[in-house]
């Protein structure tokens, strides 16, 4: 009886991790890396701006994107 619970508990569990790993596959994310490396207000302020601008389009889209800001320098 244990061992049959477990099997059974075992499949439920591969069941549930295929589902996901399907869903999570058909979903495409979009990746953007925007830099700045100049110490300007002026230029860090327009990465910002670049960085708001992806994301509205991405979200009138209905997708989704992953946007990363580097900053150095």
């Amino acid at each position: 009886m244990k061992t049959k619970l477990i099997g059974s508990l075992f499949l439920l569990l591969a069941i549930v991790f295929t589902i996901n790993a399907v869903t999570a596959a058909d979903v495409k994310i979009h990746k953007v890396a925007i830099h700045v490396d100049d110490n300007d207000p002026k230029r860090m302020n327009m990465a910002l701006n670049n960085v708001a601008n992806v994301k509205k389009y991405y979200d009138a889209k209905g997708e989704k994107v992953e946007i990363e800001l580097i900053a150095y320098g």
